[in-house]
């Protein structure tokens, strides 16, 4: 969503969040291989469980910070490539 220079009212933000919920419910009805990618230092991944219910491969990059394609690029190429 691009903000445009002003603040967002709370409608709009409330139906940025339902866009994106609907979005994530489309994406976890895919038959492809998908994988969610997030950094060690991120913490526990809210809603994993219901991700790897739905197929999705949760790869966690081990010492990675926000950039984990430059903190653990080893991690990256293994998850995208799906040999980790």
């Amino acid at each position: 969503m691009e903000w445009r220079g002003r603040r967002p009212q709370s409608a709009e933000l409330g139906k940025w969040r339902v866009r994106r919920s609907v979005h994530r419910a489309g994406r976890e009805g895919l038959s492809i291989d998908r994988v969610y990618l997030q950094s060690e230092l991120s913490g526990e991944l809210e809603g994993r469980k219901a991700l790897e219910a739905t197929r999705v491969r949760v790869v966690t990059a081990p010492g990675a910070g926000h950039n984990v394609m430059l903190d653990n690029l080893y991690a990256f190429v293994a998850a995208v490539a799906g040999t980790e």
